[in-house]
């Protein structure tokens, strides 16, 4: 959702949008569909909530590599999408 800060993927610390690319993109090569991510909404207490990867076309691999956003992930029906590079980690 709008204004959700990522604080963790797979249980591990991601401070950059960078750093969660690389993340997601591991855990692909590994085989996976779903990612773990600890997300801050608001004021409210975080919460681990688990992320369905979609499956990414080359053209879009291209375009993920030159942002350094990560491509693919999923709630429910929506798409989410990290800040730019550099910026808070906060959903779009």
């Amino acid at each position: 959702q709008r204004g959700d800060v990522i604080l963790q993927i797979n249980q591990v610390p991601k401070p950059t949008t960078a750093a969660a690319a690389v993340a997601v993109e591991a855990a692909r090569k590994a085989g996976k569909d779903t990612v773990l991510i600890l997300v801050q909404r608001g004021t409210g207490p975080a919460v681990y909530r688990g992320i369905t990867l979609l499956p990414v076309k080359k053209s879009t691999l291209l375009t993920a590599a030159a942002s350094r956003v990560p491509q693919g992930l999923r709630r429910g029906g929506g798409r989410s999408r990290c800040a730019a590079p550099g910026s808070p980690r906060r959903l779009r």
